[in-house]
C-alpha cells in the first residue's frame, strides 16, 4: 500500500511539472463514516485526486471493501459547494463473513456532493457526501485539497 501511494504521488508530481501552466488542485482522501455502518466497512481510505480548473477530476483511494478504486469524472462547483459525477472501479461483489457486498459491475456510477471549509495550514478541508446506492450505505468522507 505504501508503494502504491508513493507511486501515485510521484505520478502527480510529474503531472504538475509537465503542466506548470495548468492550474490543478491536488486532494488527499482521508477517511469515511458509513450510515448505516457495518463491520465489513473500511473507514480508513487514503488516496489522492487531481482536479483541473475546468472540473475534470481523476483519483484513486483504498475503498470500503479494502480494494483500490480508480475514478474519473467531472466536478461542478458553485462557491464552496460541489457535485462530482463519474465512474469508479473496485466495487465488484466481495464475500465477507458469508455475505456479499458490492455493486456487481467493473464500473459503477459515482456521485458525491461536497462542501469546502476554510483553509487549515495551506489545505482546504472538504466534506463529501456520497448518497446511498443500491445496497451501499450513505458515506460521509473528508478530504484535504491544495490548489497549485
Amino acid at each position: 500500500m505504501k508503494r502504491y501511494i508513493g507511486a501515485l504521488a510521484a505520478a502527480c508530481m510529474g503531472t504538475f511539472a509537465s503542466c506548470s501552466a495548468l492550474a490543478l488542485t491536488l486532494g488527499i482522501h482521508a477517511g469515511s463514516a458509513h450510515f448505516p455502518g457495518g463491520n465489513y466497512q473500511n473507514n480508513f481510505n487514503p488516496g489522492m485526486y487531481l482536479r483541473t480548473d475546468d472540473g475534470m477530476t481523476f483519483g484513486t483511494y483504498y475503498n470500503t471493501l479494502r480494494r483500490v478504486s480508480f475514478y474519473a469524472g467531472y466536478t461542478f462547483e458553485y462557491g464552496p459547494v460541489g457535485l462530482l459525477g463519474g465512474l469508479i472501479t473496485g466495487y465488484q461483489p466481495k464475500i465477507i463473513d458469508g455475505l456479499t457486498y458490492g455493486q456487481g459491475k467493473a464500473l459503477t456510477p459515482m456521485v458525491a456532493a461536497s462542501l469546502k471549509l476554510p483553509p487549515l495550514g495551506g489545505f482546504k478541508p472538504m466534506l463529501m457526501l456520497v448518497p446511498p446506492f443500491r445496497s451501499s450505505p450513505a458515506v460521509f468522507h473528508i478530504a484535504f485539497e491544495h490548489r497549485f
